[in-house]
């Protein structure tokens, strides 16, 4: 593998997945603990696969629960 090269990010954190999709970092954090999103921890950093980020946004964020009214 040659160094310097731009390589693809396979999960993103609670951040980037925010400004991905356009939601906030509560709602992104509420997904997660709801199960809506997987998340991994590496090194005590919560990251998202970008697979499963785009699986759900392509199901058009399909909640069975209301994510805003959330407690």
């Amino acid at each position: 593998m040659a160094t310097g090269q731009n390589l693809p990010k396979i999960a993103v954190s609670i951040k980037e997945a925010a400004d991905l999709t356009g939601l906030s970092d509560q709602s992104i954090r509420r997904l997660l603990k709801m199960g809506q999103l997987r998340f991994n921890n590496f090194f005590r950093k919560k990251l998202i696969l970008y697979s499963d980020l785009v699986r759900f946004m392509e199901s058009g964020g399909d909640l069975k629960v209301n994510v805003f009214n959330c407690s």
